[in-house]
């Protein structure tokens, strides 16, 4: 199965498969505690893309890759501010 064919619950558990440098410019892979929060957040989510940062985290985005909110590898939550 493709990552964009799963959803969002088995596309978490694919981005726990990344390996250091899965993006090939040295991007990290994925933190358990990003893992954990993204786990506990993921039910108020559905219908996000779910994709993995460069520092290790795990971000929820919308269609247009506008990012809702950003779990950092340490499992802290922000939500990216809009912009005017």
């Amino acid at each position: 199965m493709k990552p964009w064919e799963m959803n969002s619950s088995e596309r978490l558990e694919y981005l726990l498969t990344l390996e250091d440098n899965w993006d090939s410019y040295g991007a990290k892979a994925i933190d358990m505690r990003a893992f954990n929060k993204a786990q506990e957040l993921l039910s108020g989510y559905f219908g996000a893309w779910i994709v993995p940062t460069s520092e290790g985290g795990i971000a929820f985005e919308t269609d247009e890759g506008d990012d809702i909110l950003v779990i950092a590898p340490d499992g802290t939550v922000a939500m990216p501010e809009e912009e005017d």
